[in-house]
């Protein structure tokens, strides 16, 4: 982001439109493939295939948006997501979390005959 993008505002920082709309966007994205990992990493702990379709939810795409931009814009002094904003971003995240879960999908080993 360039420092043309950026106007401070006594306690924020205000940026273009397009530079915040880039930041949300590659955030987003950033949230929804550290989450597949994250699910990933906890089946594969409990000796668990990640097999399957995609396994997360648009609620838990929101929790996980909420937490990262609460915490990212914050660190950057930047207003919080606006409704609509956190909307598109839980969408995106959610849309990268699936696909970056099925780019890596395990197949599940059938069960032994009895």
């Amino acid at each position: 982001m360039s420092t043309g993008a950026l106007r401070s505002r006594k306690k924020f920082l205000t940026v273009e439109p397009e530079a915040r709309k880039q930041l949300l966007e590659q955030g987003a994205v950033a949230t929804g493939q550290r989450w597949a990992e994250r699910w990933r990493a906890d089946l594969r702990h409990e000796g668990r295939p990640a097999a399957g379709g995609w396994p997360g939810t648009m609620p838990e795409a929101r929790a996980h948006v909420t937490a990262f931009f609460f915490a990212e814009l914050t660190r950057l002094r930047l207003v919080a997501l606006s409704t609509e904003e956190l909307e598109w971003t839980s969408r995106a995240a959610y849309a990268s979390a699936k696909h970056e879960w099925l780019a890596r999908v395990e197949r599940e080993e059938p069960d032994p005959p009895h």
